[in-house]
């Protein structure tokens, strides 16, 4: 199978940046990049073409075992008109784990709605993945209604974790950003403690389990002695309850997307 081909810029090869277009089987496309070095992602960002600044909404979670728990919408509700129309609606960009899993998948086909156009960026290590038309087929697969993926070094989930908080200070560029956290497994953990060590605020969604509960009672109670109260201290965590629904969870992330910065990441 074909290899990524190089990128060139003004007739030079640029060695540590690959760019490729990828095919889906359902028939859609997406543009992927690969970088090696942290200092590439701005690079990415003009070659994946992501016009900007504008504002940036990174979202975490788990990759499994995704339900709501004390009824209200369901997890596609929210996706589909809490996460997703509130990106559409402040011209930001969505960047997440970028597999056919979890909230990637959820995020992936709420994109895939009529009327939604904004970009849906994936960020996947390199290791872990299947990428269509290239010689990496054998790992995880790519959720196809993702517009651009950024492939990143990386053997082991969570490698991706620092990439996320780059990709959405770059694209940015200074407009807000937030990131929200659904459900979440161990890695999300190291999202989220990615995303509060770069000044990004982080918007836990309460009542879809695992690691956005735990955190969500720590802010709550302000009791919790192990990673969960580390975090709420930071005070960078707000809490979204999921039973009051997609239009509410919207609103929530639109009026973040909307304030000034203050900082370079929001």
């Amino acid at each position: 199978m074909p290899t990524p081909r190089l990128h060139e810029e003004k007739g030079q090869a640029t060695a540590n940046v690959r760019t490729d277009r990828l095919r889906f089987a359902g028939g859609t496309e997406s543009t992927a990049v690969w970088v090696h070095e942290p200092d590439d992602v701005g690079r990415a960002v003009a070659l994946l073409g992501l016009d900007g600044p504008r504002p940036a909404l990174v979202v975490v979670g788990g990759a499994a075992d995704l339900e709501l728990h004390g009824g209200g919408s369901s997890l596609k509700e929210l996706f589909r008109t809490g996460v997703a129309a509130a990106v559409e609606a402040a011209g930001a960009v969505a960047i997440d784990g970028g597999t056919n899993t979890g909230v990637m998948q959820a995020l992936g086909q709420a994109r895939a709605q009529p009327g939604r156009s904004f970009p849906l960026v994936g960020v996947v290590p390199a290791g872990l993945v299947s990428v269509p038309g290239t010689d990496a087929d054998g790992g995880v697969r790519l959720e196809p209604n993702h517009t651009h993926f950024l492939i990143v070094p990386g053997e082991r989930w969570g490698d991706e974790s620092p990439w996320l908080d780059l990709l959405a200070a770059a694209v940015a560029g200074g407009r807000p950003t937030l990131t929200v956290l659904v459900n979440g497994g161990d890695v999300s953990w190291e999202d989220v403690a990615a995303s509060v060590s770069g000044g990004r605020r982080v918007l836990v969604v309460d009542g879809t389990g695992r690691t956005a509960d735990l955190l969500a009672e720590a802010v709550r109670t302000g009791s919790d002695p192990g990673r969960a109260g580390l975090l709420a201290e930071t005070g960078m965590i707000d809490v979204f309850e999921a039973g009051r629904g997609g239009d509410a969870l919207a609103a929530a992330i639109l009026a973040a997307l909307s304030e000034r910065e203050e900082d370079g990441h929001g």
